[in-house]
């Protein structure tokens, strides 16, 4: 169920921070403030401008930031605390992050409001789905500024300037009525009507579903533009079309990249806002986030029309997990007719025999799984040490985490292999499983050499676990190392730091890319996965020894770091069919949940992370090392990144090979159909030439280079926009 929306009196300074204040640059946003409010510290202006630098380099940090602050407003006493943290919030506000989460707590417009920014009582909380605040006259962030202005220029202290302070408010919020929005149930499996709509780039099974003539857009791209225009929405797509014509000089490149034609699938967030205009009139503003780091503004004059518009947008785009029938990759199959060639690329049996698993190897193709019994998220082949019963087996299920037990991805011709798997459930006492430890000795084979186990987590993070009844391989006879690689939470945060730093770039100032960049860490983490991997292929490749790789579950660094690594070690996969070979080996079938991390068909969750928009970076960064060693380009990748989102191919459809087979492969298509049928000559490589040659990966972070064509697909780059500033100055 959804959190219960929070407002005025759920934060107060005491209780938000639950550890202890830390000291210099270390401390956290909230802990600086929560100093700043301390009885006998002061505000001045170095203290401030050392929480707004704060939030301008931890972006995260807002929320906690701009609630501690709220929450001082709760207590009756004493005052002081109140007028401080108003003129810290006055300059805080200035952050658009700052803006937005101060417009989600609930009372704070009426506590600014009365006298004396107190609530005599706790505000009771709206009803779902939250109403919008009062918009009909200046907003809430315009009166806590001019708030904020009474007590930073009077530098009043007492009641005097809280008693002029909330004039200056009541008189800017003037008398208009509160704007109501009441939101359509969403009705995923509806019959919506279709209208005789025809475009050009239509897909078979694509209808129009929705119409609203002459909204107005707006693409927020620096110089901001208003577009005049029609908004259509079928199953497939949201498309703003523009007059012919209109989108010409400095604005070709919105038509070039097809800004305004957002798949529904790459919705990810949907916001709403009231405005009014110097006439007086009350405008809607559909703010629509796209995965691929689009913001749009769909502005409607009529609440109905915003309605409608919105309703039509989540239904056919995040229907969720139970509704997945809705999505356009069955119309779509349905129009064309299903083909089997791409959901067959990859026959596992055939697959492990072209590694030379036979009948006198030690490690055995196993039907153990077939009905998905032991692991109802691991394929239903795997291939498992030879000596290993049946029962052992499952005792080694019930002691990894999910029944993910260790399962071999790749093989040499000497049998010397990469093992996968999730983390052992030992708990904080450390209690490891007799069977486990018999199965690890049985992957070793009778090396002299201790099996490595690369646990991809960070050292600290893998003893948290135990907390948790987690743990890591603590046995004879294995060398245990920590690849240091962070979790989904880590890679969404560097990710949506990445897209702030393309979003914050400016001709006209001087900025702060390079550090920006750096303080995302995104190739930090790039940089790890690559070193794990050559972990893996120098002990298996030189050493001529197993490996075993983990992290937690076993399906997010798990699958980046064996794919990696076999890309290092196994040509087969550089070729354009390897690759989407491998794909759907190590990520589709081996549980890599794409619904979840990529919110396919359902609504971003705390566990949305772009794990695969990462791997495939790490693939772009692997073909500009070793330029010749790939039979497939860049644009591949790019291409890539965007249709895994679409909602037009099941490929990508469900969180395990399970569900796919069950609910999502009888009724769609593969994209690897679409690619193999004839690849694009954009994707072929005219430099590659096959080799049998390893490649050792280069962790250095210089040898790395933006990929510019992803970071930049929907934005002007500076360079671009420069070269636009000198033709028309020529």
């Amino acid at each position: 169920p959804p959190a219960p929306t929070k407002g005025l009196f759920d934060f107060d300074v005491e209780s938000t921070l639950s550890r202890k204040v830390a000291q210099g640059a270390d401390a956290t946003v909230g802990e600086r403030i929560f100093e700043a409010l301390a009885a006998r510290s002061t505000v001045d202006f170095p203290k401030i401008t050392e929480i707004c630098e704060r939030v301008a380099q931890e972006p995260q940090e807002v929320p906690e930031a701009v609630r501690l602050l709220a929450g001082a407003f709760n207590e009756r006493e004493p005052p002081r605390r109140k007028f401080k943290a108003l003129t810290i919030m006055n300059e805080l506000l200035y952050d658009p992050k700052a803006c937005h989460e101060l417009r989600q707590v609930f009372g704070v417009r009426d506590a600014f409001g009365s006298y004396p920014f107190s609530l005599p009582v706790a505000a009771a909380r709206p009803a779902e789905p939250r109403q919008p605040r009062d918009t009909s006259s200046a907003s809430v962030l315009g009166a806590l500024w001019q708030v904020g202005s009474v007590v930073k220029d009077n530098l009043k202290t007492g009641w005097t300037a809280a008693q002029e302070a909330a004039e200056q408010l009541t008189t800017s919020q003037g008398s208009g009525t509160r704007c109501e929005f009441q939101k359509l149930p969403m009705r995923p499996t509806a019959d919506r009507p279709t209208l005789d709509i025809r475009f050009e780039d239509m897909l078979p099974g694509e209808k129009v579903h929705a119409l609203r003539d002459q909204p107005g857009g707006a693409a927020p791209q620096k110089p901001f533009r208003e577009l005049q225009g029609r908004l259509l929405i079928s199953r497939y797509r949201m498309r703003f079309q523009v007059p012919k014509g209109t989108l010409k000089d400095n604005l070709a490149w919105v038509a070039e990249r097809q800004l305004l034609d957002v798949p529904l699938g790459l919705v990810e967030k949907l916001d709403f806002e009231s405005t009014t205009s110097e006439a007086g009139v009350q405008q809607w503003r559909l703010n629509i986030i796209t995965k691929d780091f689009r913001h749009l503004v769909i502005m409607v004059s009529e609440v109905k029309d915003l309605a409608v518009v919105e309703e039509a947008l989540v239904a056919l785009s995040q229907p969720g997990a139970n509704f997945t029938q809705v999505l356009f990759a069955f119309p779509h199959a349905a129009a064309v007719g299903t083909r089997e060639d791409g959901w067959s690329l990859l026959d596992p049996r055939r697959e492990f025999e072209r590694m030379g698993i036979t009948e006198s190897c030690p490690w055995l193709i196993s039907p153990i799984n077939s009905e998905y019994e032991l692991c109802d998220t691991y394929p239903s082949t795997l291939v498992l040490p030879r000596s290993c019963s049946r029962e052992q087996l499952r005792a080694v299920a019930g002691f990894r985490k999910r029944g993910r037990i260790p399962t071999m991805s790749w093989c040499s011709k000497d049998f010397a292999s990469l093992w996968r798997c999730s983390q052992p459930m030992e708990g904080l006492l450390g209690q490891p499983d007799p069977s486990d430890e018999k199965m690890l000795h049985a992957i070793r084979n009778g090396k002299a050499q201790s099996l490595l186990v690369v646990d991809l987590r960070p050292r600290k993070a893998a003893y948290v676990n135990k907390v948790g009844g987690g743990g890591f391989e603590s046995y004879d006879g294995c060398r245990l190392v920590f690849g240091n690689i962070d979790n989904v939470h880590g890679v969404r945060d560097a990710w949506k730091k990445m897209a702030q730093a393309m979003t914050g770039l400016n001709n006209d100032e001087v900025g702060s890319w390079f550090r920006d960049i750096a303080n995302s860490g995104w190739y930090d983490l790039i940089g790890n996965i690559f070193q794990c991997a050559n972990y893996v292929v120098h002990e298996i490749e030189t050493l001529r020894c197993n490996a075993v790789i983990h992290c937690s579950d076993g399906w997010d660094r798990t699958a980046q770091v064996s794919s990696v690594a076999m890309l290092c070690m196994d040509p087969h996969y550089r070729s354009l069919r390897g690759l989407l070979l491998l794909i759907q080996k190590e990520f589709c079938n081996f549980g890599h949940r794409f619904r979840t991390r990529l919110a396919n068909g359902e609504k971003p969750t705390s566990e949305y992370s772009p794990i695969f928009f990462q791997w495939l970076e790490c693939v772009y960064q692997m073909t500009l090392q070793f330029p010749t060693a790939f039979e497939f380009t860049a644009d591949l990748l790019l291409y890539l990144t965007r249709e895994v989102c679409t909602n037009r191919w099941g490929t990508f459809l469900g969180d395990c090979e399970k569900e796919r087979m069950e609910k999502v492969r009888p009724y769609t298509l593969s994209l690897w159909s679409s690619i193999l049928s004839g690849p694009a000559p954009e994707f072929l490589n005219a430099r590659y030439c096959p080799s049998e040659e390893v490649l050792r990966l280069s962790p250095c972070q210089a040898g790395f280079k933006l990929w510019e064509e992803y970071w930049f697909r929907f934005r002007l780059h500076p360079r671009d926009e420069l070269a636009e500033r000198c033709v028309k100055a020529f």
